[in-house]
């Protein structure tokens, strides 16, 4: 079943994303915007700062105005479908639809947008932007990253990667650290957050509760 989303306007969806996200966020699709020739995104955050539905914004946002589909790649059934509730929770609240659709959101204008995990069988048939949820945490990245570049292989398409950091993921901390590409890469740690107004998480608190080293590693994007 298509979900009609032909009369959403850029404007309302400027509106929407100047009203729900914080600057941090409205900064990784600027670099979006300036990652030059490269057409890939890797970007090392921290734990609950928003950036599942950031992204889920994103997607829908570039779905309805160039009608590209949308391919979600995460860990779990279990994380796609919190993608998947994001995506319906924005349109609902933000421009008065009630989209449907479980594995797959289809929109009226043509664009699909797809919620898989690394297990999926089908991925062959499908072309577009490429979002790969919690990177580091893939059982298989070497094998799901080859994929992801097979699907978005035409120019017009993009692929992102966004995770917290785990050193016990070699092929995902290889690429991290290579120099030697043109992948645009960023780091957004809690104090980046923070300091960009983000309300949502107690730091002193964070830290009574993680030891030293987990807080650096699931907040600081460090470990040693």
């Amino acid at each position: 079943m298509e979900n009609y989303i032909d009369n959403i306007t850029e404007k309302e969806l400027t509106a929407a994303k100047d009203a729900f996200f914080f600057k941090y966020q409205k900064d990784w699709f600027a670099g979006r915007k300036a990652q030059g020739t490269s057409r890939t995104r890797f970007l090392m955050l921290s734990r609950q700062i928003g950036s599942s539905a950031y992204f889920v914004f994103e997607a829908l946002e570039d779905a309805v105005l160039t009608g590209n589909d949308q391919i979600f790649i995460s860990p779990t059934d279990t994380a796609g479908e919190a993608l998947n509730g994001f995506v319906k929770m924005f349109s609902r609240d933000y421009f008065k639809r009630e989209l449907t659709g479980d594995k797959t959101i289809k929109l009226s204008n043509g664009a699909s947008i797809y919620f898989l995990s690394e297990t999926c069988k089908t991925y062959g048939a499908l072309a577009g932007n490429v979002y790969i949820q919690d990177a580091a945490y893939l059982k298989n990245f070497t094998k799901t990253w080859a994929i992801a570049r097979g699907i978005s292989m035409l120019e017009k398409h993009s692929r992102t990667l966004f995770t917290a950091r785990n050193p016990h993921n070699k092929a995902v901390e290889a690429l991290w650290l290579n120099d030697d590409d043109d992948i645009w890469r960023q780091t957004t740690t809690i104090d980046d957050a923070i300091d960009d107004s983000c309300h949502l998480l107690d730091k002193p608190e964070l830290q009574e509760h993680f030891s030293p080293a987990e807080f650096a590693l699931h907040f600081m994007c460090k470990y040693n």
